[in-house]
């Protein structure tokens, strides 16, 4: 496979989840007491999220409201401001993968699950306007479906899977990707692995 594009998702893979690690970050989290895996939480909110991931311009109190609401929580914004402040950190190796990759003239995306008021955070950190091409941004509030049910599609419409390769922290959501002719791998900043090591080796097999 000739990797002419790279497709990269943000939570996970370029900065942490943000409502799971401010819940459940292992010093500063919130949501401790709930005593909930990462799977657990994901499931008992699966609802919430998908309400705020496949539509645009929410208000990320209103999502805090409703998490609140579900899952017994009484989070206040001040909380939730200085938690996130503390853990959402992006990937050290960001800028040097994204250097690396177009020096090979090989373009950059985003595919992402998000909400509008994530993706705002989260592109913030991140050097969206100077490596990622804009025509390559594909996020599930702006599509109103997230990749496993036509968020990936979307992006097959735009650009060539066959030359494609996806990053994604999810097994699910690179397993659906190959499924419709991309390549891909999972990658997770929890871990601790290199993303740099990965994007490398990816390139010589």
């Amino acid at each position: 496979m000739q990797i002419k594009t790279v497709l990269f998702d943000i939570g996970g893979v370029l900065t942490p989840d943000p409502y799971e690690t401010i819940l459940l970050h292992e010093e500063h989290g919130l949501g401790h007491d709930l005593n909930l895996t990462k799977e657990e939480l994901s499931k008992k909110l699966s609802v919430v999220w998908e309400k705020y991931a496949t539509t645009e311009n929410t208000s990320e109190t209103e999502f805090w409201d409703e998490v609140n609401q579900t899952i017994g929580t009484k989070l206040r914004e001040e909380d939730i401001v200085t938690v996130r402040r503390k853990v959402i950190i992006p990937n050290s190796e960001t800028n040097t993968v994204f250097s690396f990759l177009t020096d090979k003239g090989i373009r950059l995306g985003i595919i992402s699950n998000n909400t509008s008021f994530f993706y705002e955070l989260q592109a913030s950190m991140l050097p969206i306007k100077k490596y990622i091409d804009a025509n390559l941004i594909f996020l599930s509030q702006e599509e109103h479906c997230r990749k496993s049910d036509g968020l990936f599609e979307v992006a097959a419409e735009a650009l060539d899977p066959k030359s494609t390769f996806v990053i994604d922290d999810r097994f699910s959501n690179v397993e659906y990707a190959k499924k419709l002719g991309f390549d891909g791998e999972v990658y997770s900043m929890e871990d601790g692995d290199s993303l740099l090591s990965l994007v490398q080796r990816i390139l010589v097999r």
